[in-house]
């Protein structure tokens, strides 16, 4: 049940961090990366955890760094899921 909370959760995550990024709302996308980055933390998904750590203490500024760490993101969501 925790588990399937978790996934739901970072799916719904990952829209509202894309969305973020599209529109560049720095202050959302730190918020999103934070979010991210504890339920990642509880959940022991270490990959998860470590990119939204580097995305929610990146310059936001940096396109395409907030871009490569949201496609790593969303990749270990992925990978997480994947084993379950």
């Amino acid at each position: 049940m925790l588990l399937d909370e978790f996934i739901s959760v970072m799916d719904e995550e990952v829209v509202n961090l894309e969305k973020s990024v599209k529109e560049d709302d720095r202050e959302n996308i730190t918020h999103y990366a934070h979010k991210m980055k504890g339920a990642a933390a509880n959940m022991m998904a270490e990959d998860i955890r470590l990119y939204s750590s580097e995305l929610q203490n990146a310059d936001k500024a940096d396109r395409e760094m907030v871009n490569t760490l949201l496609s790593n993101i969303k990749r270990s969501v992925e990978e997480f899921k994947a084993q379950f």
